[in-house]
């Protein structure tokens, strides 16, 4: 089978270019020569950047089955049935890993409130989420940290087709630069704008849109102390959560096409009229007509007349049981539960909704990880500029806290909570309950209405009389 894809025909084979996950290198800053430069870009958008669109276009349910070319009968049914899996596969993940906000604990009460106010105009709860998704769809993220017109630190998402890193040749694979490029209508022309990161500086070029007449057009300097693009990692492969399953969704697309092509040549059944020979098309749209067939007497070589459609026979069960297989093979290589499975009812259990999550959460402490690693890249060119600001910048203590958006048995909760009343602390007693946000506020809503209901009943007129007695 074969597929064409943007005037490409795929055929048997691997699916992406060898180098569509390629880690450029370079053993400093010093070797990113303009022309080194070029061929970068160059690679990043001839090797690369068609696997970025291949994965974003399965997102937006876009599949290969859409492209089919291989039905030559143009008489027959040919229905192109695709099925968003990949959707899917990327909403539950990325609600799953940051459908909660992170939360940050640190001593330094002063540099918390630096970290919230950062947060609070970078809309980093919303930001962090459109990263995990990108990572889910892509294998990969990148943001840039940036000061605005206000010289306020802020973030903003950069997409994975128009940006890439270059790390060392060192063991420890340090960046060496980032590299953003993007093409602006000009009139009739297109330019092409790129940037290039170091550690100091921001190096911008400008050139036509297939990089001919490249030219550099300045520099400035950013203060962050280290390369401000950053790029995220979905896993030590850099590979998105539904890549590995795409061969699936494929057949599973192709299944349920063929299907519904079937049952729809099955009501265009051909009419077979055997032992009449002297049958004319005139004979034949009057039967349709009156909805008669007038079979003629048997023929000399014995013949019988007689009148039925060809049909072809499906094995419906087996079928059946094809996609099935199909859709819990896709679950399973791609780590997600299937929640339309009758097991994942709203009375499951908490302890036993983790065991049907348990290689959900395998992938998460993976996923966390990388993550975090990113993220304290962040925070670290944040608290630089903090520095310069005379503001409480060392973060090294700082602890990034992961909460899974699991669905929870409240009920069960509730009756855990109470049952380890006077074993535990206050505080540990409502962390369980996860309708609670704040415990703090909450222990201190509590005494405040232990307060007012004491206060209330010293004032009731018994309560005054009994003191006065005393």
């Amino acid at each position: 089978m074969s597929f064409e894809t943007g005037g490409a025909v795929r055929t048997r084979g691997r699916r992406f270019h060898e180098n569509a996950n390629e880690i450029y290198r370079l053993p400093s800053f010093d070797y990113l020569s303009e022309d080194a430069l070029k061929k970068f870009i160059e690679k990043h958008e001839t090797e690369q950047v068609p696997r970025l669109k291949k994965l974003k276009d399965y997102f937006l349910n876009h599949t290969d089955i859409k492209y089919r070319n291989d039905r030559a009968d143009e008489e027959r049914a040919d229905y192109r049935m695709s099925h968003n899996f990949a959707r899917y596969i990327s909403i539950l993940i990325q609600g799953y890993i940051l459908g909660k906000p992170l939360t940050y604990n640190h001593e330094n009460e002063n540099l918390l409130a630096a970290l919230n106010e950062f947060n609070d105009r970078n809309k980093e709860q919303s930001h962090n989420s459109n990263l995990e998704l990108n990572l889910s769809i892509y294998g990969r993220a990148f943001e840039l940290v940036y000061m605005n017109q206000q010289s306020e630190e802020c973030m903003a998402m950069v997409d994975p087709i128009q940006a890439f890193l270059i790390y060392d040749t060192t063991v420890e694979g340090n960046v060496v630069a980032g590299v953003r490029y993007f093409n602006v209508q000009i009139g009739e022309d297109v330019e092409r704008f790129i940037e290039v990161y170091d550690d100091q500086k921001i190096y911008k070029y400008q050139s036509g849109e297939n990089l001919e007449n490249m030219k550099f057009t300045g520099e400035q300097q950013h203060y962050f102390e280290g390369v401000p693009l950053i790029e995220y990692w979905n896993n030590d492969d850099r590979i998105g959560d539904f890549e590995t399953v795409l061969d699936q969704i494929d057949g599973y697309d192709v299944s349920h096409s063929d299907t519904l092509n079937g049952m729809e040549d099955f009501a265009d059944s051909y009419l077979v009229l055997a032992g009449q020979p002297n049958t004319e098309s005139e004979d034949i749209q009057e039967m349709k007509k009156s909805r008669v067939i007038v079979l003629d007497d048997p023929t000399n070589e014995g013949i019988q007349p007689n009148a039925f459609y060809l049909t072809k026979t499906y094995d419906v069960a087996g079928e059946e049981a094809f996609k099935n297989r199909t859709v819990n093979d896709i679950h399973k290589f791609s780590f997600t539960p299937d929640l339309s499975d009758e097991e994942f009812s709203s009375n499951v259990s908490g302890e036993a909704m983790k065991y049907k999550l348990f290689i959900l959460d395998q992938l998460r402490s993976t996923k966390e990880r990388l993550f975090k690693e990113a993220l304290m890249v962040r925070l670290r060119l944040v608290a630089q500029m903090w520095k310069i600001k005379r503001k409480d910048a060392n973060i090294d203590d700082l602890e990034i806290v992961f909460t899974p958006n699991l669905p929870t048995n409240t009920s069960e909760l509730v009756q855990t909570a109470k049952d380890v009343t006077g074993i535990v602390s206050e505080e540990t007693q409502l962390s369980i309950l996860p309708f609670i946000e704040d415990v703090q506020a909450e222990i201190e809503r509590k005494k405040a209405e232990s307060r007012e209901r004491r206060d209330m009943y010293e004032q009731q007129p018994l309560f005054k009389q009994g003191v006065m007695n005393g």
